[in-house]
């Protein structure tokens, strides 16, 4: 009996842990850049009119790297 107790006890929390693995690995997907390629931020502008943003570049979800580039000039 204790034997079937131990067997049952840790197939439960095996399952309760992949569960949470899984919700937060599907969370953790949603906040991560694209698979391949480059994402950018929003474009902000300075008060000479000069725009730019956060670009960042992906390989296989890692960020590689980012920069701020050029976003040319705010309209008026």
């Amino acid at each position: 009996m204790k034997k079937a107790l131990k067997i049952l006890s840790l197939l439960l929390v095996t399952f309760a842990m992949f569960s949470m693995k899984s919700s937060n690995l599907s969370k953790s997907q949603e906040n991560k850049g694209p698979f391949w390629g480059t994402s950018c931020g929003e474009v902000w502008c300075m008060p000479n009119g000069q725009c730019y943003q956060t670009c960042c570049y992906y390989v296989f979800w890692i960020n590689t790297g980012c920069e701020i580039v050029g976003a040319g000039n705010q309209q008026q």
